[in-house]
């Protein structure tokens, strides 16, 4: 989180849009980017998103301690791809 505000204060400078940008808003675009790309909803909501009682529910979350952190770090990565792919399509069309 070090460095966060600096951070999106620039990116709502260059994006010329109210100050109204949340960290929460983040967390809300990457879960729903992420189902977009077709990531397991836990792998979204217990693996990036660290929520304890998620997709999971009942019985099966009591049972069901793995973390995936595994398939968290691919969808991260995958993620990062998709992220990078944005950002440069926005470059070269500035």
């Amino acid at each position: 989180m070090s460095g966060y505000h600096k951070a999106k204060e620039r990116v709502v400078a260059a994006m010329d849009v109210d100050d109204v940008v949340r960290f929460h808003d983040l967390r809300r675009t990457v879960a729903t980017q992420m189902a977009e790309m077709k990531i397991a909803a836990e792998v979204v909501d217990r693996g990036v998103l660290n929520h304890q009682a998620g997709t999971i529910r009942g019985v099966a979350a009591i049972y069901n301690r793995y973390e995936y952190r595994k398939e968290a770090r691919a969808a991260l990565e995958a993620w990062e791809a998709r992220l990078r792919a944005i950002v440069e399509s926005t470059a070269v069309a500035a």
